[in-house]
Parts: structure tokens; C-alpha cells; sequence
């Protein structure tokens, strides 16, 4: 038999079935709460928690945020990201472990789980790469607005030294 100790941690979340009901009321909860930017993190949370046991609640992403709002949220991306990584991770072994056995994969449930899952997990992965294009853009813009300062500048500097030089040639 098996100890517990011996058993991978998430593998012992995973059958915790307190922890699961207890993943499942704070999604009632907060499903009938409507998400703002404060509680987008929260909503971050819970759909990665629940993303392996059901679909996912989605996260909306903040257009700017500061330097602690950003690190938490990136911080909340990486975790989302590491997430989907290790269940498509997952699901393929399994489709490969169905494959060399000759099995089919429509009558594993396992299976099943992990591409519904993963699915639920789409949407939220689409805002997210949706949130870091804008974020993209918007730093563009800043790095443009900074080239025209600094260009402007450099003919600001320019006009000085030619007249400088006007000056001391007449």
C-alpha cells in the first residue's frame, strides 16, 4: 500500500474532496457577484483551482495596472500559464497511453475531463493573450511618445548649436 507522504502533493489536492466542494461554493459565490478590477485576481484564482475540476470562471484583464498590481498579476498569468501547460501535458500522455494500449479515447473519462477542461481553460487563455497584445501596444506607444521627446529634443539641440554658430561666424 501506498503512504500518503509518498504521494505527489498536487495528486493529494486533487483527491481532496473537501477541497474540491469547498473550490465549488466560492464558485457559486462569486458567480453571482459581478467581477471588477479588484476582484479580477479572486476570479484568477478560482478559475485555476476549479479549471481541474470543471470549467473555469473567467478573468477579465486590466488595461494598466501599477508595479504591485502588475507583479500579482503576472505572477497570477505564470500560475494560469504552468496550469494549462501541465494538463495538455497530461491529456497528451494519456491520448498516448490510449494509443500504444489500442484503446479508444472516447470511453476514457479521464480523457474526456482533461479536454473539457482544458477547453473551459481556452476562453481565459484567449483573454490573456488578448491583454498582453494591448499591453503590447500600449508600451509601443510610450516607446514612440519617448522617440519623439528624444527627437525633438535632438533638434532642439541642434537649432541651438546652429545658431550658436550663426552667432559666432557673424
Amino acid at each position: 500500500m501506498v503512504k500518503e507522504d509518498d504521494l505527489n502533493p498536487e495528486l493529494m489536492r486533487y483527491l481532496n474532496r473537501d477541497y474540491w466542494e469547498k473550490k465549488e461554493r466560492e464558485k457559486e459565490t462569486n458567480k453571482d457577484k459581478p467581477i471588477t478590477a479588484a476582484g479580477a485576481s479572486l476570479a484568477a484564482n478560482t478559475g485555476k483551482e476549479q479549471f481541474q475540476s470543471s470549467a473555469g470562471s473567467v478573468t477579465p484583464a486590466a488595461a494598466s495596472v501599477g508595479a504591485v498590481g502588475g507583479n500579482k498579476d503576472d505572477d497570477d498569468l505564470d500560475e494560469f500559464v504552468m496550469t494549462l501547460k501541465t494538463q495538455v501535458e497530461i491529456f497528451v500522455n494519456r491520448m498516448k497511453s490510449n494509443s500504444s494500449r489500442g484503446r479508444s479515447i472516447a470511453n476514457d473519462s479521464s480523457v474526456q475531463t482533461l479536454f473539457m477542461n482544458t477547453m473551459a481553460m481556452h476562453s481565459q487563455l484567449l483573454k490573456h493573450i488578448q491583454a498582453q497584445e494591448d499591453k503590447r501596444v500600449h508600451y509601443e506607444g510610450l516607446q514612440d511618445k519617448i522617440t519623439q521627446v528624444t527627437s525633438g529634443q535632438c533638434c532642439q539641440l541642434v537649432y541651438f548649436i546652429r545658431k550658436n554658430c550663426q552667432s559666432a561666424i557673424f
